[in-house]
This record gives C-alpha cells, structure tokens and sequence, in this order.
C-alpha cells in the first residue's frame, strides 16, 4: 500500500546502485544496509594495491600460501601506479577472488561453500559471467574508473548499516570505514566480520543476520 516503507539492502556493485537510488529520494526507506559494496569504484584501483601489500605481508609472515603471496606481490609491481589502466584494473579485480580463495583454503575466510547451492557458489559459470558482464558493461563504460559518490554520502541521513569483511579483497573494507565516517546520519553501524571476504552473509552467516535483524528491529 501507500504507506509501506522499506529498509534498502545492497551488495557489492548493489551497493553502487543503493547510493544512486538513496541519493536520487531516500524518503521511502526507513535505512540501508551496505554490504562490501561500490560506493566509491573510483578508488579502487589504488586500494586494491594497498590492501593486496597488507595481506600479503601478513599472510606471508604467518607462512600461508607463501608462492602464492609472493606472486601476488610481483603483480603488485607489474601494475603499480602512477595512471589508470583498464587492463590492470581487470587483473587486480580477477585476482582478488582468487585471494578470497586462497584464503578459505587456508581457513582464514570461514568456507561456507557446502551450504550454498551450487548455482549461486563461485563457479566457472559465474566466473565467465561475471567476466563477460563487468568487462563489457562496468569497465568498458568508465564506471570503475570515474564513479565515486564518497562527497555526497553526507546527503544521505537515514539510519545506516555497514557490513563488511576483513578479508574482503574484491571491495576492502577501507570503504567501509569510508563510507561511516562520511554517511550523513547519527543513526550509524560499522560491523567487521573477522572471518570473511567480500561476502559476509555466507562465510559468518549467524553474526550477519544477528546484526541485520537488530538493525531493522531498532530502527523500524
């Protein structure tokens, strides 16, 4: 009806899609609730550098995967700064889920996979879909390189909830502590899964809905 109202969810580029929808009338929602998400693709590609040293350096000096970590670095150097390259960034983006992998292998990401139907798990389906349709649509157009909402969070005042991976390698959780320090409400959560990636809801599934149930019930 006429009175319905709604709290927003988004993830990952959903979260790029709930800015654009909040700052265009966020009337109709009582708040949102950002996971790992693209408020700020535009930085993107310098973060993904930073956060592929930090891990790399931590896991290397716990001795995890180091041939993998070592590798890692090398692509570090091969990509690193000064200008913008579309091939770069795509290479960072590809291997950030492959780290996400190396780490549930190493048990420090929680490996959810074997409660998650096959169809919605990453595969090679979803891989090449997910190649195919970010290449093409968010790359190809600039979206990566140009968007960036962080100077109009403040614009955005309903409750807001922010859930996010330490491990999270595909959007790091540095836009997560962004995104609360810039967001325009008092009414405000930052919520770090210290066993996750880039997708809370699955690797610490309870701790996700303990907070998202908390979140709509102080705030409904």
């Amino acid at each position: 009806g006429y009175d319905s109202r709604f709290f927003l969810l988004g993830h990952s580029w959903g979260g790029g899609l709930g800015t654009a929808t909040l700052l265009k009338d966020q009337h109709e929602f009582l708040g949102w609730i950002e996971v790992d998400r693209a408020h700020n693709s535009q930085g993107l590609y310098l973060e993904y550098i930073t956060n592929f040293e930090r891990v790399a350096d931590e896991q290397l000096l716990l001795g995890n995967s180091a041939e993998y970590w070592e590798s890692v670095k090398e692509l570090i150097l091969m990509v690193a700064p000064p200008s913008y390259q579309k091939d770069d960034f795509f290479k960072l983006n590809i291997e950030a889920f492959e780290a996400e992998q190396t780490l549930r292998k190493e048990n420090i990401i929680n490996d959810a996979a074997n409660d998650v139907d096959i169809v919605f798990d990453y595969n090679l389906f979803t891989t090449l879909w997910n190649i195919i349709t970010f290449q093409n649509t968010f790359i190809a157009q600039g979206l990566f390189r140009n968007l960036d909402y962080t100077e109009q969070l403040s614009e955005i005042t309903i409750p807001s909830l922010f859930l996010w991976g330490t491990y999270a390698m595909v959007l790091p959780a540095a836009f997560g502590q962004e995104a609360y320090d810039t967001i325009g409400t008092r009414t405000k959560k930052l919520v770090i899964f210290e066993r996750s990636g880039h997708s809370p809801m699955r690797s610490e599934a309870d701790l996700f809905a303990e907070e998202l149930i908390s979140f709509i019930t102080e705030n409904k």
